[in-house]
């Protein structure tokens, strides 16, 4: 049959490629080959043996698929978080607190939990010193995580040692202001404890002075202006030597 040459000449071609063959033996006893034992050598046809020369040293850390930052890195991750220590080369800035790493969210409590270089950065609010108590503070601030004393929150205090003038204070009618929007006594006819000459007109704008006739005065109280105290008006003429009605001329009717 001519199946028993070709299997022999397949067979060591074979060999031929592997280079491990030596000597083989054939027994055509079964009309069969005895192909012994192949010696393959040293060649190796499962996976490639990198060995040291690759100089690659892989960790899958824990089995969940993701990149082991410790222990990959070459450091040691003394809190667990999966970053390495600074100080080893890694990116922790703090390997003691499990909550302090890159990535991590930032809370107001004067540490830098992100490790990108700022404290509370966007956590923190702006308190205003507030001398007087009021509420409301002057230009003077700080950032902090709580109230500090002597700070509040809210700023715009015109008159820090006031307790009685801040933003949304009662206009009060006395020269001040009392609500800090930049106008004194604003909705007032005049300030409290303010005073001006009154009586009667002269035509012009001004208080008659002429004769008998004289200036007084008014105090304002509460926002608005009192009576007129110590004024004197024209009156009609008499023969009694005074210009009564301040007219210029004194009794020019008696004989």
């Amino acid at each position: 049959m001519r199946i028993l040459p070709i299997v022999i000449v397949a067979l060591s071609a074979c060999c031929w490629l592997l280079g491990a063959c030596g000597e083989s033996t054939t027994t055509p006893l079964d009309g069969g080959a005895d192909l012994g034992a192949l010696d393959l050598g040293a060649r190796d046809l499962g996976a490639p043996d990198l060995g040291d020369d690759a100089g690659i040293t892989s960790d899958l850390g824990t089995g969940d698929g993701g990149a082991d930052l410790g222990a990959d890195a070459g450091c040691v991750d003394a809190d667990g978080d999966r970053h390495g220590a600074m100080s080893c080369g890694g990116d922790d800035c703090d390997d003691t607190v499990i909550s302090i790493h890159p990535g991590a969210s930032e809370v107001c409590n004067g540490a830098d939990d992100d490790c990108d270089g700022s404290i509370d950065e966007g956590v923190a609010s702006t308190y205003y010193r507030d001398a007087d108590g009021d509420g409301y503070g002057d230009a003077t601030m700080l950032t902090a995580c709580a109230v500090p004393a002597g700070y509040a929150l809210s700023p715009g205090d015109c008159n820090d040692t006031v307790a009685a003038v801040h933003p949304g204070a009662t206009d009060t009618c006395d020269g001040i202001d009392n609500d800090c929007d930049g106008t004194v006594d604003a909705s007032c006819t005049c300030s409290s404890g303010s005073m001006r000459v009154c009586g009667a007109g002269d035509g012009s704008g001004g208080v008659l002075t002429v004769g008998a006739c004289d200036a007084g005065a008014q105090v304002c109280t509460a926002g608005v202006w009192g009576a007129c105290v110590g004024s004197i008006g024209p009156v009609p003429e008499t023969c009694n030597g005074v210009d009564d009605d301040c007219d210029g001329t004194t009794d020019p009717a008696c004989p």
